[in-house]
């Protein structure tokens, strides 16, 4: 046993204490009362799950090229546009 002496007196820390168990679900009550942190994680999650879904939301293969459609600005067929090959920056950037 520890003993800690503070300003209201001896106060006594018991090793194994409740609160060295619980350190995971306070870290997760801690995200919980801060918005930022939350925000955090939600946007960590996010970018996760794009990248494990990337094959069923991009339209087209990542490598795919589209000779005629160089370099064109986004549009409904090309939500970022495309790059000096032709191939399409969303489906990119989600591989």
């Amino acid at each position: 046993m520890q003993q800690t002496v503070g300003m209201a007196g001896p106060a006594v820390i018991r090793e194994g204490s409740r609160r060295e168990s619980s350190r995971g679900w306070s870290s997760l009550s801690t995200i919980g009362r801060r918005w930022t942190a939350l925000v955090g994680l939600v946007i960590v999650i996010v970018v996760i799950a794009a990248a494990i879904l990337a094959p069923v939301i991009a339209p087209y293969p990542p490598t795919q090229m589209h000779a005629r459609d160089r370099l064109t600005g986004p549009s409904t067929s090309y939500w970022l546009g495309t790059d000096e090959s032709g191939r399409d920056l969303y489906s990119r950037i989600l591989y």
